[in-house]
């Protein structure tokens, strides 16, 4: 038995029955660490003077007390866009909490080995909450990038991040694996890496994770079921892409407003509210149509109908979508030309008051379930097999912004992104990409009326211009997968004739060669007139890319067969 044990019993049974259930106080954010790191040492005091010498349970109640007011007041939900922060602090608290249970249960531990194993315990649970609030320094990142003061700058900061996060040796292909995979979203498309990894980051930062978590499930799985043959309908994709220039439209009127100098806090909401009428005629009424429609004609009367019958339908038969907890009525039925007003501690819209900490959280808890309810859409739709076509809605501010956020997945710093007449103009820093597949991607995120890149880029030991037809890409990689071995080639061959890397071909002599004794060399079975064509066109390669030494054993295979 332990010394001293009746009277650390005593002490403990004392404590318990004066120890009350604390009021759930709102938290302060701003005071944590010291509002924490006072009530932790109290409470090592306490237990440290309970086990030495003290008669009665005073110090253990006080310091208890103090450390359950601090946990019960992270018990409730912060507003957006600190509720993530603050169930992170929470769970970390309670942690915290948990382990000074075990150092409690330590002191009237029958002998030294029970004790012991209530101190391990008791400080493994210390590591476990240390463990938790590590990870507001993910969240601090997140929240200093979407603080850029441009979309481009946030996303290409987000690319990079994902870059970091992957490593600097994963092909694209792995990159994409491992982003949707860290998001859990193993079952969506290929491609779709990035997109997962930029979304998760929004929610992270500014949304209730655990909310949109649920409404984007909800969105895929009803969105997902049999029989939605619409989707793959010329008038579906439109009104989908509309929705996605609508949903990016809304985003960037907000955020112009929020960083552009001289701007107020009348017109932020005022830009919020239009916002919340752009999100509800143009993006969620689309969304849940198809989430609920199961024909062409279904889905169109539904979209044409008023949005907020279609949310009131829809909130009623798919609760999961928390149609009705998130989006606040005033909000719901506010217009773009509401009456707004402006008070130093309060928001009006029509008749309904909010504090500004309450009309935040409401507007961001309204975008957050649009976004999650919209990518619920896509990412069911795309396992459909529907090819979104977003070129003609997408408007040059988001189509750069996109373009930003795959320069970053190739580690580089976005610095601008023009467009001149039919030139794509691209300066950044960062190390060589694989040019490539960096223009294959560009070619197909803009319009077939731009037809030509121009990629700059320094790094720390020089700087590289690269030159290319988007053309000869969108002509050449489509449906490359699927010719064979000598049509590849020749694909390759095509693009590398019309570009410049530096000035050269960003073929290297050795890969030319190897590529001309592909086409050149002749097997045993081979179409003879097929052998011609394909020596013809690589003849054409050549010399478009000034490769003098191909061309002319082009020019001896052809004289060869003539003789």
């Amino acid at each position: 038995m332990q010394p001293d044990l009746q009277r650390r019993e005593r002490v403990v049974t004392e404590f318990r029955s004066r120890r009350k259930t604390p009021n759930g106080e709102f938290p302060n954010i701003h005071d944590l660490e010291s509002t924490c790191d006072r009530a932790t040492k109290a409470v090592l005091r306490a237990l440290s003077g309970a086990a030495r010498s003290d008669r009665t349970s005073d110090s253990l109640v006080a310091a208890y007390a103090s450390l359950d007011r601090l946990v019960a007041s992270w018990q409730n939900l912060l507003p957006r866009p600190q509720r993530n922060r603050g169930r992170i602090i929470g769970n970390a608290l309670q942690r915290y909490s948990e382990a000074a249970e075990q150092f409690l249960e330590a002191l009237i531990a029958p002998d030294m080995i029970t004790a012991q194993e209530y101190e391990r315990q008791g400080n493994q649970f210390f590591k476990e909450a240390a463990n938790k609030l590590a990870a507001l320094k993910q969240l601090d990142e997140v929240d200093e990038v979407f603080a850029e003061s441009s979309p481009a700058d946030s996303l290409n900061s987000i690319g990079r991040a994902a870059r970091q996060l992957a490593g600097q040796e994963s092909s694209l292909d792995e990159l994409d694996r491992a982003l949707r995979s860290g998001v859990g979203w193993e079952s969506a498309s290929e491609g779709m890496g990035l997109q997962a990894h930029a979304i998760q980051s929004l929610a992270l930062s500014s949304f209730d994770l655990e909310s949109f978590t649920q409404v984007l499930r909800a969105s895929d799985a009803a969105a997902g079921l049999a029989g939605k043959k619409f989707v793959h309908s010329k008038e579906w994709k439109q009104r989908h892409a509309r929705a996605a220039a609508f949903l990016g439209s809304a985003v960037a009127s907000v955020h112009q407003a929020i960083f552009t100098a001289g701007g107020s806090d009348f017109e932020i909401v005022h830009r919020a509210v239009e916002a919340i009428a752009t999100l509800r005629d143009g993006v969620l009424r689309h969304a849940l149509a198809t989430i609920m429609a199961s024909s062409r004609e279904q889905y169109l009367r539904l979209a044409r109908k008023n949005a907020g019958a279609v949310i009131g339908k829809a909130a009623s038969s798919i609760p999961a979508l928390l149609l009705d907890e998130n989006l606040t009525k005033a909000l719901r039925d506010a217009g773009a030309h509401a009456d707004i007003d402006l008070s130093e501690t309060a928001v009006r819209i029509d008749d309904v008051h909010f504090s500004m900490d309450h009309f935040i959280d409401r507007f961001l808890a309204y975008l957050e379930t649009t976004v999650a309810t919209f990518v619920g859409v896509v990412l069911a739709t795309a396992r459909l097999g529907v090819e979104f076509e977003y070129n003609d809605y997408l408007a040059p501010r988001d189509r750069d912004a996109a373009v930003a956020l795959f320069l970053g997945a190739f580690d580089l710093r976005s610095e601008s992104v023009d467009v001149l007449d039919n030139d794509l103009i691209i300066y950044a820093q960062g190390p060589e990409p694989d040019w490539m597949p960096l223009a294959a991607a560009l070619s197909v995120m803009y319009p077939n009326s731009i037809t030509r890149a121009t990629i700059r880029v320094v790094t720390r030991a020089t700087e590289h211009s690269f030159v290319t037809s988007l053309d000869r890409f969108r002509t050449y990689t489509d449906g490359i997968e699927t010719l064979g071995a000598k049509q590849s080639i020749l694909g390759i061959i095509a693009i590398a004739a019309a570009s410049r890397l530096d000035g050269d071909s960003p073929l290297s002599e050795d890969e030319w060669d190897r590529a001309a004794g592909a086409i050149i060399d002749r097997e045993e079975g081979d179409d003879l007139r097929a052998w011609v064509r394909n020596v013809r066109a690589l003849r054409g390669y050549a010399r478009e890319a000034e490769n003098a030494h191909v061309a002319s054993a082009c020019v001896r295979a052809l004289a060869d067969l003539r003789r």
